[in-house]
């Protein structure tokens, strides 16, 4: 059974942020921090009007990725990312639900994991019912 080397053990990971200068660089080292699992992190900037942009950058880790969109929900954010994405498995962490005082220990704990391909395909405007 092929799978072109890609399972759920690898995974790219989605950080739909605005504004987020003051947390996103220590958001990036934990979720980078969380091991081998994690191939990639794709930070989708919504239009920031602080620094986010540069102090992720500043990281200097090649693997993480920035996708800068014009402001948008957190759900167009990660859509677009997902297009973006090189593993087959996203884990969705949003920055502002990890926002406040308390030390970011487990970033990946309440992400969603989602297979890439249905983020990735689904509309692009709300599907009425």
């Amino acid at each position: 059974m092929a799978n072109n080397g890609k399972s759920r053990d690898q995974v790219s990971v989605i950080l739909p942020v605005r504004n987020c200068e003051d947390r996103i660089a220590e958001l990036i080292e934990r979720v980078l921090d969380q091991g081998s699992a994690v191939r990639e992190v794709i930070v989708a900037d919504q239009n920031s009007t602080d620094e986010t942009v540069s102090v992720a950058l500043s990281v200097g880790d090649p693997r993480v990725r920035i996708v800068c969109l014009a402001r948008c929900g957190v759900e167009e954010a990660t859509r677009v990312a997902a297009r973006e994405a090189k593993e087959d498995w996203v884990l969705v962490c949003e920055a502002a639900k990890l926002a406040g005082e308390a030390p970011l220990t487990t970033p990946l704990e309440n992400a969603r994991l989602l297979p890439r391909k249905r983020l990735s395909m689904q509309q692009d405007s709300s599907n009425p019912a």
